[in-house]
């Protein structure tokens, strides 16, 4: 797990409910387990979410042909670093690859608070 999940604030999960006024803690296992599976598995660990874990649920096709078309995702405040990432869906080694890196860098307005 890289560092991007364990400096990551949740700040709204695709599977909060509405009513929910706080969100649960997510650990950052879960969080990347969510993210890299397009939400197909919500957590690791059954005794978290049950049914949708990937303890418990089928395995996910390496091509990710069972996985959700769209994924609600997560909003996220991460903090300040330097961030790579890749998308394993959309990657052919020999003639394409989409990969990219984030950069969080602290503002002159969030040093002041």
């Amino acid at each position: 797990m890289t560092s991007m999940w364990q400096n990551a604030n949740v700040i709204w999960m695709h599977t909060q409910d509405s009513s929910e006024t706080q969100l649960p803690d997510i650990a950052a296992v879960d969080l990347a387990v969510s993210m890299a599976s397009a939400g197909y598995y919500q957590c690791m660990s059954a005794a978290t979410c049950g049914g949708q874990s990937a303890q418990n649920k089928n395995k996910i096709n390496n091509l990710l042909d069972n996985a959700p078309a769209s994924y609600k995702g997560a909003l996220l405040q991460i903090s300040t670093g330097e961030y790579h990432y890749m998308c394993t869906r959309n990657n052919n080694f020999t003639n394409r690859s989409q990969k990219g890196m984030l950069v969080v860098k602290e503002t002159n307005n969030a040093k002041k608070k």
